[in-house]
């Protein structure tokens, strides 16, 4: 069925007709119609009763004009903030746990295995649980502030656990996954309804990606750098706990005063509830009864019964494996296969002295993320001109492009190929082998994989704000998160699972320096190969989303 994002009614005397407008993303996500009121924005989704959304007063324009802040960098404060937190637990904190508070490496790997277990089981009940709150005029803002302090708490001890005891570490990190969890799903649920207009989710996309990636960049260089790598950690414990909690707590009270879940419910400041007005001030008619209770049966029905949402989650999940892979195999890559262990330099005739291996990566990183951010403009552009789906198809592309081209460029396959094509390439070829030669290869494929990340980063959440909104889920828009994340997470242990088996079945062999031919094309499988197909699989799935 065809189901219109938004309906609009001119405000002009006389007798008004309501217009049809094309949605931002019209893909097929019920089976049931539009309603149509003039002067109101209505839409049917889903079996419930229809959210009436009246237009922004007088009072509440001018509130808005006087922001000294736009809506999408308070928005994406947060997620940054979030962002940066996750990517250092889950980057840093198990090398954390073996290599400096000296726990079994079996003890971690079992313990992170149970806990990513739990999170992706409670991660839709906790959207589903902030879906609940907000049907009962819990502005999620106002739930997420409340829980600030616990959760800084919980990020706090993890990196300085006051005790040794696994079992009491690992509750600890439990706690903290959770009220992460509640964190980053708060936010992502209100996004639909904060910005529910292309234009607005359009123009809220570059600075959600500028914080997203400076999130990202964070979290994977703030720990070793704060630390000393790790000679003072409770130094990165107090930090980062106190920057990350300045920036939430900005973009929380920044978001608060205006919540839209309450603007969606019909409720004024105060919390009472008020009639739905036209733009000439009339009463649109009874205030819609809260949305019925919502629970595990509803959303398995939103993750199955829905072909287009599920195809979705499909994009997300193969996307997902792609990332995970590149992520987790890219060090003992670069280490193995690309010898970076030749410094190269001096560079800016001698203004820059030698890299050694470690700041050779760190380059490497450094560019990714600021090719990601500075290209945020760039997907911006293309999001409205070609549409979020496309867009994202577009990403997928470009990185599978990447990820293709590093076992061939710094990999080292190309120039195996040239050296036996013939002697007039041998000197092209001993170039690529080079120290400089192998650097130079791997700073422009990041260039490159920079410039897909810029529109993989929040094009995802963007895509599901765009079928909340087409849809008229706004009231679900927790729960739809929280099946993205349980994609999320079982796409991750997915991941594991491949790289033991390919490393397995090509003889790598753990703490050795040097591996055999057979290992080493195993790592170039898994970190150029694989991730390229599965980058075009999510390419192709994503085609597959109907749309009009």
């Amino acid at each position: 069925s065809f189901l219109p994002g938004h309906l609009s009614a001119p405000s002009g005397g006389g007798r008004e007709r309501c217009q049809r407008v094309r949605p931002t993303l019209p893909i097929s996500l019920t089976s049931r119609g539009p309603r149509r009121l003039c002067g109101l924005f209505s839409l049917r989704g889903g079996g419930t009763a229809a959210e009436e959304r009246a237009p922004l007063r007088d009072g509440e324009k001018k509130d808005n004009e006087k922001r000294l802040v736009p809506p999408g960098a308070v928005y994406g404060m947060g997620v940054g903030a979030i962002t940066a937190s996750r990517i250092a637990h889950e980057a840093h904190l198990q090398g954390y746990y073996i290599n400096k508070l000296g726990l079994p490496a079996t003890v971690v790997a079992l313990g992170w295995t149970v806990f990513c277990i739990i999170i992706a089981v409670l991660e839709p009940l906790i959207g589903v649980t902030i879906d609940q709150l907000r049907s009962r005029g819990i502005a999620t803002p106002t739930v997420l502030l409340a829980l600030l302090p616990l959760w800084l708490l919980s990020v706090l001890l993890i990196w300085a656990p006051p005790t040794s005891v696994p079992p009491l570490m690992f509750a600890g990190v439990l706690l903290f996954g959770i009220l992460q969890a509640t964190m980053n799903l708060g936010l992502l649920s209100i996004y639909p309804s904060l910005f529910s207009t292309k234009e607005a989710r359009a123009s809220a996309l570059v600075p959600q990606q500028v914080f997203t990636v400076a999130g990202l960049l964070l979290g994977m260089t703030l720990p070793a750098i704060l630390s000393n790598e790790w000679r003072f950690p409770k130094v990165f414990a107090t930090g980062f706990t106190a920057i990350i909690g300045v920036v939430t707590l900005a973009s929380l009270l920044l978001l608060a005063p205006r919540s839209p879940d309450k603007a969606r419910l019909g409720l004024d400041k105060s919390g009472s509830a008020e009639l739905p007005r036209g733009p000439g001030g009339e009463a649109a008619g009874d205030l819609k009864p809260p949305p019925p209770r919502f629970g595990v049966r509803q959303l398995t029905s939103i993750i199955l019964g829905n072909g287009a949402f599920s195809l979705i989650l499909g994009t997300i999940f193969l996307a997902q494996l792609g990332n995970a892979l590149l992520a987790s195999t890219l060090p003992i890559f670069a280490r193995q296969v690309m010898d970076l262990s030749r410094p190269v330099g001096p560079f800016m005739w001698g203004v820059i002295p030698p890299l050694t291996s470690q700041w050779q990566f760190s380059v490497c990183y450094l560019v990714f993320y600021i090719m990601g951010a500075a290209s945020g403009p760039l997907w911006s552009k293309l999001v409205q001109s070609r549409g979020a789906v496309p867009t994202l198809r577009r990403a997928f592309l470009m990185y599978s492009v990447g990820c293709a081209a590093l076992p061939l460029l710094p990999g080292g396959l190309l120039a195996d190929f040239l050296s036996a094509a013939g002697p007039s390439f041998a000197p092209l070829a001993e170039w690529m082998r080079s120290g400089i030669g192998t650097f130079s290869l791997f700073v422009g494929c990041y260039v490159w994989n920079g410039l897909a990340l810029g529109g993989m980063v929040a094009l995802p959440d963007l895509i599901i704000a765009e079928a909340v909104v087409a849809s008229g889920e706004e009231s679900r828009a927790g729960a739809m998160y929280g099946a993205k994340q349980l994609v999320y997470r079982v796409a991750s242990a997915s991941q594991g699972i491949l790289t033991a088996l390919v490393m397995s079945l090509t003889g790598y062999m753990p703490g050795v320096h040097v591996q055999s031919e057979t290992a080493r094309n195993g790592l170039r499988f898994l970190v150029g190969f694989l991730p390229c197909l599965f980058y075009l699989l999510a390419a192709a799935v994503a085609k597959r989303v109907p749309q009009r």
